[in-house]
């Protein structure tokens, strides 16, 4: 079967699926997906990765579809999969059978995973759309032309804005750019050698680069990127999980990421294509509202409170009658569910959507019964943008009501999260309206843009916020 090492097999209700050198998708009816009936009727979603005597190991190339190795969720990070591994793509379970353990099936009947091509020595991943580009030769080019092999349409982005290409002793950017490309925040100039989780900033766009596994470039990246929890797939989340195992090194690879723009994380993660679809208004809201009960199972079980949620945007053609009909049917199934678990919801007024301001939400509340399992999420600088009254008068008309708090720096009639100091907030009015509610839940600031200085953006904030909280203040 191989050169370098036994077969593996992956078992599909029954179904034996012998997986060559190289890699197999799981998911899909391409060239190279696992020829099965239940997993073509999937999106592709992860990869398995087989070398010539190396370990098995599988990471997610889609974040709009669930992967499950052992209940743990996968993550773009390749991990070694065990003898007997149950993978879960969506509803379709497998069972991965790990060297000897398939030998025996290689003699049998079989419907045969065809094999990937010899693996690239990297790849560069559009996450939200699922889009791989295997870098099969030596260099790849960023820009606004259509000819480059990852194109960004900002009008800021040059028609060739930069260039990666592997080196002896790494991947170096090289910026070709009129305006810039700035790594970590800092200028490039010239060239720069590139390191896990390096951010990348191309006008308005930000691009994240990572290297996934093993070889010399995966020795420099955190050693948490390598672990794999051995218990429950909350076990990492509690920070309580047993002796975690480490995986094996296999050859380098590497992605680039998507982290802000038109491809972005969770608000993705349903519709690659289009923002926070479906929602409770569209089509396909079933799908919204299950997404919704199984975040309040999670947060039942990691003992979470709330759960944050909002309406989303309304169709244009749909009928204001028809919108709330629909709103208030999903919230109430999400609220029986959430009844049950012992979670609140907190429900966010966000704008431009079909609950937009305080004077919705009350509605929405009144519609439904001023039900014990809905609270309200208040986001301080949506208050600044959007609301008629004073952001202290808009905590005070959420008092009894306040179950969670967003807080950043906000311009009137301007929705974008700024850095604190950088916008109209008066933070003392707020937080004196705040103990004046005798309000005592969590205060969050939601940053999002600013994830890629994660780690000063948290020093910062919380430096500011002490100056308005006595004693050890916010944490």
């Amino acid at each position: 079967m191989s050169e370098g090492g036994p077969a593996h097999a992956l078992v599909v209700d029954g179904r034996r699926h012998l997986l060559r050198p190289g890699q197999t998708m799981l998911g899909g009816a391409g060239t190279n997906c696992v020829d099965d009936p239940e997993l073509r009727a999937v999106p592709t979603a992860a990869v398995i990765t087989v070398t010539g005597g190396g370990v098995p190991t599988i990471h997610r190339i889609s974040a709009a579809v669930l992967v499950r190795l052992d209940d743990v969720v996968v993550a773009a990070t390749p991990v070694e999969i065990r003898d007997g591994a149950r993978i879960q793509v969506r509803e379709v379970v497998a069972r991965f059978e790990r060297g000897e353990a398939a030998a025996h099936a290689l003699g049998a009947p079989t419907r045969l995973g065809l094999a990937a091509p010899a693996i690239a020595d990297a790849r560069l991943v559009h996450v939200g759309a699922g889009r791989v580009v295997p870098l099969t030769g030596a260099r790849v080019t960023i820009g606004r032309d259509a000819g480059c092999d990852i194109r960004l349409d900002a009008s800021g982005v040059s028609r060739v804005h930069a260039t990666i290409t592997r080196e002896a002793d790494g991947w170096l950017l090289t910026d070709q750019s009129s305006n810039g490309t700035l790594v970590n925040g800092e200028l490039v100039r010239g060239a720069r050698t590139l390191r896990h989780g390096d951010v990348v900033r191309l006008h308005s766009e930000q691009l994240r680069f990572e290297v996934v596994a093993g070889a010399a470039e995966a020795k420099k990246a955190p050693a948490a990127t390598m672990m794999v929890a051995a218990g429950s797939p909350l076990d990492e989340l509690r920070g309580s999980s047993p002796e975690p195992r480490r995986a094996k090194r296999t050859p380098a690879l590497a992605t680039l990421e998507i982290a802000n723009g038109k491809l972005a994380g969770a608000r993705f993660a349903l519709d690659p294509r289009r923002k926070h679809f479906p929602t409770l208004l569209s089509e396909g809201r079933n799908r919204r509202v299950r997404t919704l009960t199984r975040a309040v199972d999670v947060a039942a079980e990691l003992g979470a409170p709330v759960v944050s949620m909002w309406s989303g945007i309304a169709p244009a053609n749909l009928a204001p009658a028809l919108a709330w009909e629909r709103l208030l049917e999903g919230v109430e199934r999400v609220l029986e569910h959430a009844g049950r678990r012992g979670v609140r919801l907190g429900f966010e007024p966000e704008p431009g959507m079909f609950v937009e301001r305080l004077d919705d939400f009350e509605v929405l509340d009144r519609r439904l019964g001023h039900p014990d399992a809905l609270g309200l999420t208040l986001d301080i600088g949506h208050c600044v943008c959007l609301e008629r009254d004073p952001v202290a008068e808009c905590v005070r008309r959420g008092a009894g009501r306040l179950v969670h708090v967003h807080i950043e720096d906000m311009r009137r009639g301007l929705h974008d999260h700024l850095m604190f100091g950088e916008g109209e907030i008066d933070f003392a009015d707020v937080f004196a309206a705040l103990r004046a509610i005798d309000y005592q839940g969590g205060i969050f600031v939601e940053l999002s843009r600013h994830s890629h200085d994660a780690v000063e953006t948290a020093r910062k904030s919380l430096a500011f916020l002490r100056r308005f909280t006595p004693g050890p203040g916010p944490n």
